[in-house]
């Protein structure tokens, strides 16, 4: 009996030249003509024998046939010496291309807060950290039905807890280049801080330039879920920026800076980026034919209304750009 793991966004393609440099002559952020940018999140159940993961794609954009990408897990245990929950993941290309290897496995979040990859094939042991899995056909292409080998990934988590995360997976390029992202969130409490159960806001604009070198400006937007990421990045240093929205007021800094240091060859991941927002409520601009409400006892002729209170509101939806409901939350 399989466990379906989490709710899915999407996988992601990258692939070998789509990268950035912060010192080549790129003009463009790391995304792809030959990729399906997103990610996947899901939970992994300490107590599951097994699960299986799948999601619909197609090999190109504008591509017409859907095909599968196909996660399984199985001999879920805890390692009670190392402290550690293990899982065996294997990976099956469903669609109808041949995709480049190798195909990794990148960790964007690790929940609980603290939790790391004990045995990362990228010496990162957080967000960023990365499994590689390997094929018995070793001709350098993940083929229509091809399965991987087995690979096991050790958590590092207490006795009974489970491991949430969100991923991404990596075609036909090594992960040895680094991304820097975060959430944009709703700060209910106002505190500054991305505190558990805080939702993502989707549609938020953030920015980045690398100052080493050419000064390239990179452009995003959050998802669904509050995700936002910049990748393929070399080493150097990067100033990220949260672009303003209307009826929206910072709760953190708007621009934080990231240095990203190559070790043995691989550059490191700064996935902390976080940007709180709360509501503001903005002074309407009424004009004829605009609905207003009104409180209290009141009379009203033709363009006159007297009232003892009146409260009218007219503000953009709060938390999504361009999203028509739900209304914003007034004080």
């Amino acid at each position: 009996m399989s466990r379906r793991l989490g709710s899915l966004l999407v996988f992601a393609l990258l692939f070998p030249f789509i990268i950035t440099s912060c010192s080549d002559e790129t003009t463009a952020p790391p995304e792809g003509p030959g990729g399906l940018p997103g990610l996947v999140q899901g939970n992994i159940d300490p107590n599951a024998g097994q699960f299986e993961f799948t999601t619909e794609v197609t090999c190109r954009p504008g591509d017409p046939a859907v095909g599968f990408f196909v996660i399984r897990g199985a001999n879920i245990q805890y390692d009670s010496v190392l402290s550690a929950l293990e899982v065996d993941l294997t990976v099956t290309n469903l669609t109808r291309c041949s995709l480049p290897e190798p195909v990794w496995l990148t960790f964007i979040t690790l929940l609980p807060p603290g939790v790391t990859v004990l045995n990362p094939d990228n010496g990162e042991h957080g967000p960023g950290a990365a499994v590689m899995f390997e094929f018995e056909n070793d001709d350098g292409m993940w083929t229509p039905f091809e399965e991987s080998l087995p690979r096991m990934v050790q958590f590092s988590v207490d006795p009974g807890q489970g491991v949430g995360f969100v991923a991404r997976i990596d075609v036909g390029t090594e992960p040895s280049l680094g991304t820097i992202g975060g959430v944009v969130f709703r700060d209910d409490n106002e505190n500054g801080l991305l505190d558990p159960g805080e939702s993502g806001l989707e549609g938020h604009p953030v920015s980045m330039v690398c100052t080493d070198g050419p000064e390239i400006l990179w452009h995003t937007r959050s998802d669904k879920d509050g995700h936002y990421s910049f990748e393929g990045l070399h080493a150097g240093h990067y100033v990220v920026t949260k672009d303003p929205v209307y009826c929206c007021v910072p709760t953190t800094a708007t621009t934080i800076q990231v240095l990203l240091a190559e070790v043995n060859g691989e550059v490191g991941s700064f996935m902390d980026g976080h940007f709180g927002c709360k509501s503001m409520v903005v002074p309407p601009v009424i004009t004829v034919g605009d609905g207003v409400k009104v409180s209290g006892v009141y009379t009203s002729r033709p363009g006159v209304i007297t009232a003892a209170v009146i409260d009218v509101y007219k503000c953009p939806p709060w938390g999504s750009v361009g999203d028509p409901k739900p209304p914003c939350i007034m004080p």
